[in-house]
């Protein structure tokens, strides 16, 4: 969970007035926050954030403004400047479209830069880079003194070993290439750009470097310090909403410090301006709200808390309000999403208990209990556990597998392209251990027994769950052969069944080098060698088979006394 560092006087500031120690810990409870240390001698405070969707919050202005509204009742604050024309252009050059192709920026006017406001700047800087950014892989930030820097600018991708500038912390220029090798944040981040054709760097009309991002900035430009009064800030990365809910956040985090935010167009060839809203919207049953909370709340209420949790009510028809979410927030995807805020601004203490009218008692499921068995059988013969995530990226899922046209359960909000589909395989998620993984020691033998989310159109839903166990051996001698017998122990051990291969075609395993499991005269699963462009797409370099199973068809065979487990 993020945990920031402020100055609680700073903090207070930022507030309608001045709370006590013991006051400011009942207000941060309004953001899913707590104290975790106050030095009283500086007044300083480390504050830990529970909800990791919500980085609005990860700054002290983020906190202030949800105090601001679910604390001190103050009503949603308009950021005029979403509604304002560009003052400068940034030029998207499309060779940049492979390797880092989106950008969003702004100025900023009016602010003078105190050593606080300084240090919340550096600090919201990395918590979003490395954090919400993947350690700047999906977004990086950059913020720079606006009075040395020259519009138009031009965000392109230029030879590595032909284009040189004196980065941060050094007094002599640099080519691209070297910084990746010299510098400490090229050594740190430079796996992020240096397998690309050519680098990215943020330009300006008289062909100043301001930045080579996400490695470094300038050192003449992309230096802020005390007594600054004119900023420019940008974000790139891979993810578009990911860039412009950052922008947004950034801006209203200065805006609410009193700067003057100024959007910029971003020319892709086609015009986006930055700051841009997040114009998401919710639809909010009332009496489903009424239900979950226990209450008969009338419409003014719901609408009172709502806004103070920045949510606008754009319209309000036959019970259901259609709700739109602040800007600088994409985490609100359901209606509960809305009641839980609501809850949230009323306060979980206005709400009136009622006792259980129900006991009963927890235990692991059986089918948990079997899956236990297969997990210390696969252990015991050598193989090491992972537990990834159920939602993956399209690219992971498909286009690195050779999948054409894959289909699959796709979030329709979502925070980032990452985290975008509903898995059907577990084989992606060991491919992407295996590409991260390439210094250890070989072999390499790898599980996962996971949930994935398979489309039938026969379910309600159109999809249903089920549980799959995938395992990856990788190393240069692995072979089709070994990992099969593999795969007979766990059945022998496990089903006290021999299994049935039977010849099959997937894009991502090798043809002739492939087979479907048949238990029980049922397909169960498949078995093969990856295919070399599959792991060209990974990075991977040595030698990987692989194996994937349906523990519930697995199950369903017992179930229906076509085999007889053996534990």
């Amino acid at each position: 969970m993020p945990t920031i560092s402020c100055n609680i006087k700073d903090l207070c500031l930022l507030l309608p007035s001045s709370l006590s120690l013991e006051e400011l810990k009942y207000a941060l409870e309004k953001a899913k926050a707590e104290i975790k240390e106050y030095l009283e001698e500086t007044g300083e405070i480390k504050i830990e954030i529970a909800d990791t969707n919500r980085p609005d919050l990860w700054s002290p202005e983020g906190l202030a403004r949800q105090i601001r509204g679910a604390y001190f009742k103050e009503p949603l604050v308009e950021y005029k400047f979403f509604n304002e024309k560009p003052v400068g252009e940034i030029k998207v050059h499309p060779n940049l479209k492979d390797i880092r192709p989106y950008i969003g920026a702004f100025l900023v006017e009016n602010l003078v830069i105190s050593e606080d406001i300084l240090l919340s700047l550096i600090q919201t800087q990395e918590k979003l880079a490395d954090n919400f950014g993947r350690k700047r892989e999906t977004i990086a930030i950059g913020i720079y003194n606006a009075k040395k820097i020259t519009f138009p600018l031009s965000y392109t991708g230029v030879e590595p070993l032909k284009t040189r500038f004196i980065p941060l912390e050094f007094t002599e220029a640099l080519t691209l290439e070297e910084i990746l090798k010299i510098h400490p944040k090229g050594k740190e981040y430079g796996h992020l750009v240096k397998d690309s054709p050519v680098y990215p760097v943020i330009i300006d009309s008289r062909e100043n470097i301001l930045s080579f991002p996400p490695i470094i900035n300038s050192a003449s430009a992309g230096k802020v310090k005390v007594g600054d009064d004119y900023l420019f800030v940008e974000v790139t990365g891979k993810d578009l909403r990911a860039v412009h809910l950052t922008i947004n956040i950034l801006a209203c985090n200065l805006a609410d410090r009193g700067g003057e935010i100024k959007p910029l167009a971003i020319i892709y060839p086609e015009k986006v301006v930055t700051p841009q809203p997040i114009t998401d919207t919710i639809k909010l049953n009332i009496n489903y709200l009424n239900k979950i909370l226990g209450e008969n709340l009338s419409s003014e209420e719901i609408k009172f808390h709502l806004n103070q949790m920045g949510h606008k009510i754009v319209e309000e028809k036959d019970g259901v309000f259609i709700c739109q979410s602040p800007p600088y927030r994409m985490d609100c995807m359901h209606e509960v999403d809305l009641i839980e805020d609501f809850a949230i601004a009323r306060g979980y203490d206005t709400f009136t208990p009622k006792p259980l009218t129900k006991f009963t008692l927890g235990r692991i499921s059986p089918f948990v209990e079997e899956s236990l068995v297969i997990r210390d059988i696969m252990i015991g013969m050598g193989f090491e556990e992972f537990i990834t995530y159920i939602l993956n990226s399209r690219e992971n899922l498909f286009t690195k597998m050779n999948i054409p046209g894959g289909e699959a359960i796709e979030i329709e909000n979502i925070m980032s392209e990452r985290y975008a589909i509903l898995r059907p395989l577990i084989l992606p998620s060991l491919l992407e251990i295996e590409s991260k993984n390439a210094k250890v020691e070989y072999p390499h033998k790898i599980f996962e027994l996971g949930e994935v989310v398979e489309v039938d159109s026969k379910e309600n839903y159109g999809c249903k769950t089920t549980l799959h166990l995938g395992a990856l051996l990788a190393y240069p001698k692995a072979t089709f052969s070994e990992l099969q017998s593999y795969l007979q122990a766990l059945f022998y051990y496990y089903a006290g069944e021999k299994l049935i291969l039977e010849p099959a075609n997937f894009s991502f395993l090798i043809p002739g080098r492939t087979g479907e499991i048949i238990l029980s005269k049922q397909k169960v699963g498949f078995i093969g060698e990856v295919h070399p462009a599959v792991l060209t797409n990974w990075g991977i370099i040595v030698p990987t088979v692989a194996f994937e199973i349906d523990i519930r068809k697995v199950k369903k065979s017992y179930e229906d006394g076509r085999i007889k487990k053996a534990v």
